[in-house]
């Protein structure tokens, strides 16, 4: 497998196969890149807040594949991923607002089939950088931006979840936390991204990914997304 094959395989995408991550509350970014002697594969995993939906609804691990041996074409072709729920106890949203405000009273969520407690009082989100829109009121993505760092392989593939999306198992070559992301989704074909990750994969050399741009995928790099 050539680099610039797998660079023309980006260049002949259309711009809505590829992820923009200002489209809803960025929550937290994921990249996977697999391959073996015959096919490759990139999975961006994009854990968001919704403001548009309600609730639980809201909450989405959107996936986006790429690759060789795909079962479905480029881009997402998935249904979204919910990852999340209410505690037992008590819902965790306030259901009279319908502004995707945390109850007050709430004291844990569901993540997968995990029991996790929340925390609300006021002083955990000021020491973890997040400021609240509207305190003391707590917003969906404000919780989950806190508590997600704990929790994040909850809210992402498992590897049997990723080989699904795949097409089959493939060899985990790199994982990216964080990376440079195009402000425009027509730009990424001709992104330092793809072209750093076309030679891993043509070379099947992790140590070659040594990027120039410093990464921006992170919320805080994208103070407006989301944004009504």
């Amino acid at each position: 497998m050539l680099a610039d094959d797998i660079v023309q395989y980006f260049e002949k995408l259309e711009r809505h196969d590829i992820p923009a991550i200002d489209v809803s509350f960025p929550i937290d970014a994921r990249m996977s890149v697999y391959r073996d002697d015959h096919d490759w594969a990139i999975v961006i995993e994009l854990f968001e807040f919704n403001q548009q939906r309600l609730f639980h609804d809201g909450i989405i691990t959107s996936v986006w594949t790429y690759g060789s041996c795909l079962p479905k074409l480029p881009g997402r072709r998935y249904p979204e991923l919910h990852v999340t729920g209410d505690a037992p106890d008590a819902p965790l949203f306030n259901l009279r607002d319908f502004d995707n405000s945390i109850m007050s009273s709430a004291s844990g969520m569901k993540i997968r089939s995990r029991l996790v407690p929340i925390p609300t009082r006021l002083a955990d989100y000021q020491e973890a950088g997040i400021v609240l829109c509207e305190p003391p009121v707590i917003y969906g993505y404000e919780l989950l931006r806190l508590i997600t760092p704990e929790h994040r392989s909850l809210v992402f593939l498992s590897e049997e979840e990723m080989s699904s999306y795949v097409g089959r198992h493939l060899p985990l070559l790199l994982r990216l936390e964080e990376w440079y992301h195009p402000d425009e989704p027509g730009d990424f074909a001709k992104s330092e991204i793809v072209r750093i990750l076309a030679q891993v994969i043509s070379y099947g050399d992790a140590s070659l990914y040594r990027p120039r741009l410093m990464a921006n995928t992170h919320w805080r790099n994208w103070p407006m997304a989301g944004v009504v």
